[in-house]
């Protein structure tokens, strides 16, 4: 194949300058790079809007169960394997001369996976609920303990090949053009989400979507061109030296702890997800209701990833200019308020408003991915070339910490229930989480802008 000009054109005098942090090997291959990672960020986001933890899993577990214990082992799920992995797996991705094998192997696993699961919804007509939401649950646990690796993976190679003030663009570029789709798959999913037929068939299609998304996305990956890595300075990795060194960094690294807690709320919010949508089934007694909702959760999502496509664009261009403090102060206010908005709809709005209302909810929802994201590039800037595998690493596996969080939440709710009711146990919940979540924003105000000295 002909050799890859050195620069895009028209990226400006200062690009020299620019690729100042790369390897002269990355940055020979910088222009393929960026294209290769944007198109793989976008369409994993086109994948990922079919099988939105926010909306269609919440929808798709109601159908086989109610049960708040049983919703809570969902984004339990979500959590424990991708943290776990990325701890365990974080030796293997440091010692590997080209970490893109690990971060095809990582998400060929997650695209089969669910391709595992729209199978089972298609040709397992005849399973109970309770078999069905046990496969589920077994296919999604092995699906998250594949992006766990898939995310260490990927923010190292970015480290490598993707320049500090070029981090933006990527998850800009990438995530406006997938989430910009959901114009047109968000009316997919609001169609199937609120028929009456039968909703396996609904999801194995809708499962389906995302499979096949995944499928191109794993293409993409085939075509970085990576300069294999030098020897592992840190030797094989052990996991007892590698939580001595996060224990340490922790210690010792005052912003790494402060966005380390950033994460961690970022994730408490994610967990919330799984029970904003039984919270909206307490609005109505109606027989259509369930209905309507699935109809309105998908227009949600509609709205849900624009509003992403349009942040991702937006804050990634602001984080290449002024860095990632700024940027995070705003998100983190955002996030604060998520649960109070619910609760205010729930309370406060008429009740034949109050499904259009919800679609102001999932908008705001759409600043969490977002927020990954900038954790993640901040995270990439703090750490050290020779010890960024090790920040990465740490810094998604520690999040563990938060897995008894969901759990919590279906004991409190349960429990709330039998003495308040449905309704006001959610309402309760969510107004102790955003209060929680108000610590985040001091967090960020706290926050050096490490390229600004």
């Amino acid at each position: 194949m002909a050799s890859e000009p050195e620069h895009d054109a028209g990226q400006g005098d200062d690009e020299t300058d620019v690729l100042s942090d790369l390897t002269p090997e990355a940055a020979a291959h910088y222009p393929r790079n960026f294209r290769a990672m944007a198109l793989y960020t976008s369409f994993m986001q086109m994948g990922w809007i079919f099988k939105t933890e926010s909306t269609v899993i919440p929808m798709f577990v109601t159908y086989l169960t109610t049960n708040p214990m049983l919703i809570s082992v969902v984004p339990v799920l979500s959590r424990l394997p991708q943290f776990l992995s990325q701890f365990l797996f974080l030796g293997v991705v440091e010692r590997a001369r080209q970490r893109k094998r690990v971060l095809i192997a990582a998400t060929t696993l997650f695209t089969f996976a669910w391709g595992g699961i729209a199978a089972a919804l298609w040709f397992g007509g005849g399973l109970s609920p309770g078999v069905m939401l046990a496969l589920f649950l077994t296919l999604y646990a092995v699906g998250w303990t594949a992006m766990g690796v898939e995310r260490v993976s990927n923010r190292v190679m970015q480290g490598s090949l993707i320049p500090t003030r070029r981090r933006g663009r990527v998850f800009g570029i990438g995530g406006s053009i997938g989430r910009f789709s959901a114009l047109i798959s968000g009316a997919v999913i609001a169609d199937f989400m609120s028929r009456d037929t039968d909703f396996r068939l609904n999801f194995a299609l809708l499962f389906g979507m995302a499979f096949a998304f995944f499928v191109v996305t794993v293409l993409c990956q085939l075509t970085f061109r990576e300069p294999p890595q030098p020897p592992a300075v840190s030797g094989h990795m052990r996991l007892g030296q590698v939580a001595r060194d996060g224990w340490r960094l922790l210690h010792e690294d005052v912003d790494f702890r402060r966005i380390f807690l950033i994460g961690c709320f970022q994730s408490f919010s994610v967990n919330l997800f799984a029970f904003y949508v039984p919270y909206a089934r307490t609005w109505s007694t109606a027989p259509d209701h369930l209905q309507r909702l699935g109809f309105a959760l998908g227009q949600g999502l509609t709205i849900q990833h624009v509003v992403v496509g349009v942040l991702s664009l937006g804050l990634g261009l602001l984080v290449d200019w002024k860095g990632n403090r700024v940027v995070l102060r705003g998100l983190c206010l955002l996030l604060a308020n998520i649960p109070l908005l619910i609760i205010l709809i729930g309370r406060y709005v008429p009740a034949d408003a109050r499904l259009t209302a919800l679609l102001g909810v999932y908008a705001m929802i759409g600043c969490l991915p977002v927020m990954a994201r900038v954790t993640g590039n901040y995270v990439l800037e703090i750490g050290p070339a020779d010890t960024r595998t090790l920040y990465v690493g740490i810094f998604g596996s520690g999040q563990i910490v938060t897995l008894a969080f969901p759990l919590l939440l279906g004991v409190v709710v349960s429990g709330l229930t039998r003495m308040l009711g449905a309704k006001l146990a959610y309402e309760a919940v969510f107004l102790s989480c955003s209060a929680l979540f108000y610590t985040s924003v001091f967090l960020a105000s706290r926050l050096r802008e490490p390229r600004h000295g």
